[in-house]
């Protein structure tokens, strides 16, 4: 996970930046693998070289899970990644979401882990990943389509996108269950940001979490036991405030 920092007493003159952590789930014990100097996004991938988007330099890096140099991950002309990136369930390839072509609007991109030249897996956008099928077939991203936000799939090689959600406002965060029966989400359908889940292909939608404050981004443990996912208090967009729970 990513934390964000404050390098001063008086917040208001502070510059923030960000500490990639790894936390033990037994214990919750944390150990930071690194501070950068500019505020950085996202860590995914296994555990042994986690990945991150960095926001000053907009590119992909690699860092070992103990520590160390980072490694910039050639995107070749995706220059402009955003934080939504993730590793293919076999180790293989790389997805990225980058907004540096055209009419600069986010879009979801396929390339090998190692690097090399992106291959454009959504027509339209703005178009941003958050899950791979267990497969390794499909990806699941967030659209802007018509001024409203929907859970989407599409084939990793392209091809036509399928709505998975139609509610009014902001639907995001999906990830798919070990087992890919299920896509987990986020939802403000209920009033304000709840965590949801619906089948693979988009049907019966239900609630998961019923509770008092803003609830982002679900991840299923491997073995689909247990959920995790950032909470945060309504009408709060302060960065030291959020918080992370488990549910199982």
């Amino acid at each position: 996970m990513y934390r964000s920092l404050l390098d001063a007493a008086d917040w208001k003159n502070a510059t923030v930046y960000s500490a990639l952590e790894v936390i033990t789930v037994a214990s919750a014990d944390r150990t930071a693998s690194i501070k950068p100097k500019a505020a950085s996004r996202r860590p995914t991938g296994p555990a042994t070289a986690p990945l991150s988007s960095s926001i000053a330099a907009e590119k992909i890096e690699q860092i070992p899970a103990a520590g160390g140099a980072t490694k910039i991950i050639d995107t070749g002309f995706a220059s402009n990644c955003n934080n939504d990136h993730g590793i293919s369930p076999d180790g293989t390839e790389l997805v990225v979401s980058d907004q540096s072509q055209g009419d600069h609007k986010s879009r979801v991109y396929l390339l090998p882990l190692s690097g090399g030249t992106p291959h454009l897996v959504t027509k339209d956008g703005p178009s941003y990943w958050h899950g791979w099928s267990p497969d390794g077939k499909t990806l699941a991203f967030v659209g802007e389509r018509n001024s409203n936000f929907d859970i989407y799939t599409i084939p990793k090689t392209g091809g036509a996108e399928k709505r998975l959600t139609t509610a009014e406002g902001l639907d995001d965060g999906p990830e798919y269950s070990p087992d890919g029966k299920y896509v987990y989400f986020n939802s403000v359908r209920s009033g304000h940001m709840q965590i949801w889940r619906m089948n693979s292909d988009g049907s019966d939608q239900v609630q998961i979490t019923n509770g008092e404050l803003n609830d982002w981004f679900p991840h299923l443990s491997p073995d689909g036991t247990k959920m995790v996912f950032l909470s945060f208090p309504l009408m709060s967009s302060a960065i030291q405030k959020t918080k992370m729970f488990s549910f199982a």
